[in-house]
């Protein structure tokens, strides 16, 4: 685990989502010079779903990663597709009016369709899974519970609710108090959706080179993103890999490095289970959440192992009792 405390960047090397797939051969590393409409820079979510969606209207796009595909945080998080954000709803309509705050989580909606859209269009065999758990471990986090489903069947979400005795119908443990089930969240495998993201763009004309970090960015009436060992040229560009990166992020994007920061968060798997259990403990196969601040999320993957989620560092370094 020594090797492993330099940089969380470094963790997709031993992870659970990295054995559990076939990863094709690594695509060539760029050495050339290419002349396209839109680079992106990047090859998680944000940027594989850019570049599809561009390449579908049209352009001609090149996508820069790089490490491998989906070997960021798009290939290795809890897997929880969730409606709406993490900071509910109040802040947006206290900072954007209630009706751009309305826009956003109409938004947060739509992203949850187009990943379906996209696995039935392209056959992306991710796990898919729908239904999502929200519990609380206290009777004050009940009541805060109890006020965050109120707002989401307010916005035409149907909610089961369950406490006390009838918790155990939604999850089976005396550890909380109040539960919560929707439909339209959900869990998936985040890293076969980032590969069958990448194999639905590669078949729209999309041009991926892996091991191809973008070491400077110039700007102007045309932008040239250059690295190691060529370049591409082009009218627009997608910024859409870590940014955070000391070797590359102050060179390509300098400008956004003090409105970013580093959030770490970390997973354990364990060895299979029995799948009865699995059925036993969470009752239709949900993806869970607590609603603390420092919050713990967990589900089962398809091959019934507990992920288990926890702990928040705010550096790129990992915690060094990480085992």
């Amino acid at each position: 685990m020594a090797s492993l405390i330099g940089s969380d960047t470094q963790l997709n090397q031993k992870s659970y989502y990295e054995a559990s797939v076939e990863r094709p051969a690594a695509t060539s590393a760029l050495t050339e010079s290419l002349n396209v409409d839109v680079v992106v820079v990047g090859a998680g979510f944000s940027g594989l779903s850019a570049a599809l969606e561009l390449a579908q209207r049209g352009l001609s796009v090149v996508v820069l990663e790089a490490d491998r595909i989906g070997s960021g945080a798009s290939g290795r998080n809890g897997g929880q597709t969730i409606v709406g954000f993490a900071s509910g709803q109040g802040p947006f309509e206290d900072q954007l009016g209630e009706a751009d705050a309305q826009r956003a989580w109409e938004m947060s909606l739509e992203a949850i369709d187009l990943i379906d859209a996209r696995i039935a269009q392209h056959g992306i065999d991710c796990d898919r899974v729908h239904g999502y758990v929200y519990v609380a471990d206290s009777a004050r986090k009940r009541g805060a519970l109890h006020e965050e489903m109120e707002g989401l069947q307010q916005r035409g979400i149907h909610v089961d609710w369950a406490e006390g005795a009838d918790v155990p119908g939604l999850i089976n443990s005396p550890r909380y108090v109040a539960a919560a089930r929707e439909q339209r969240s959900g869990h998936l495998h985040p890293l076969k959706y980032a590969l069958g993201l990448a194999r639905a763009a590669q078949a729209a004309g999309v041009r991926i080179f892996e091991h191809s970090a973008v070491t400077s960015l110039q700007r102007g009436a045309t932008l040239v993103a250059r690295t190691a060992q060529g370049q591409v040229t082009a009218r627009f560009a997608v910024l859409a890999g870590n940014c955070m990166l000391p070797e590359y992020g102050p060179a390509v994007a300098p400008e956004i490095a003090p409105r970013i920061m580093p959030v770490g968060t970390y997973i354990v798997g364990t060895a299979p289970l029995d799948p009865g259990l699995c059925a036993r403990l969470i009752p239709r196969n949900a993806a869970v959440c607590d609603n603390n601040f420092v919050l713990d999320y967990f589900r089962f993957s398809a091959d019934h192992r507990m992920l288990f989620g926890g702990r928040v560092s705010y550096t790129t370094r990992t915690p060094a009792n990480l085992s």
